[in-house]
């Protein structure tokens, strides 16, 4: 009974409505009495609710000796509930979309802490088919992940991306990614914190206190601002 009830709240009944529509389904017609008593809810919200079924169409009515008798209508009817909502829908969602771009235009911040969040925007970042900009961090964004560097630089090596990092001794990671993509700026410059460019997207990246915290802008202006900045410093690293 549960289990219904909490079916036909999902299709748009609350869940007084639901308990006297099973109700008159089962046990044909009953008085609003009858339905209150069995029901154990009070008559007044009975009746408020019995008119709000009738005006859906699921409830219709009869008098006998004066006395009122309500009963459920077909429940093949629901049918066309959903297909009046998929229209309604159908109308307004060309509008709806547009309010939403409309609003997208302003600058959309999301704040993340945490591995498992940041480990799905790096995915994110991966998926991009056009070119990604990389500055600072150096690798050590990879080993706070917990993932091994091998792996994730070898999915990183599939992104179209330019590295701009602080010379290291550390020469490992050149067989990923070759020389043309990766610059070196003075190690004075190191920074623990990771700034990645793809799209109208930037992502800046820290380990605070040894958790990941990551901000992640969507702004066609911004992005670009960060993307003026990186190809200043492309230029002048080596």
């Amino acid at each position: 009974m549960d289990a219904m009830i909490d079916s036909l709240k999902k299709l748009g009944l609350n869940e007084t409505e639901s308990v006297i529509y099973l109700q008159l389904l089962k046990r044909g017609s009953l008085t609003a009495i009858e339905i209150s008593r069995e029901a154990k809810i009070h008559r007044r919200t009975i009746y408020d609710n019995l008119n709000i079924l009738i005006n859906k169409g699921l409830v219709t009515f009869f008098i006998r000796k004066e006395v009122r008798y309500f009963q459920a209508n077909n429940p093949d009817i629901m049918k066309q509930f959903q297909e009046d909502r998929d229209r309604i829908l159908e109308n307004i969602l060309p509008t709806l979309n547009m309010f939403y771009s409309n609003k997208r235009k302003d600058p959309h911040v999301s704040i993340f802490k945490g591995l498992d969040s940041t480990k799905a925007i790096l995915l994110e970042l991966m998926e991009y088919k056009k070119e990604v900009l990389w500055t600072g961090g150096g690798f050590k964004l990879l080993d706070s992940l917990g993932y091994s560097n091998e792996i994730m630089l070898n999915e990183l090596a599939k992104c179209r991306m330019r590295i701009i990092q602080p010379k290291t001794k550390k020469k490992d990671f050149l067989k990923y990614f070759s020389e043309s993509r990766i610059r070196f700026v003075n190690k004075k410059y190191a920074s623990e914190v990771s700034f990645f460019v793809y799209g109208e997207t930037v992502i800046i990246g820290s380990l605070l206190n040894q958790e990941m915290f990551v901000i992640k802008i969507e702004s066609k202006d911004i992005a670009q601002a960060y993307k003026n900045y990186f190809e200043i410093m492309w230029a002048s690293a080596n």
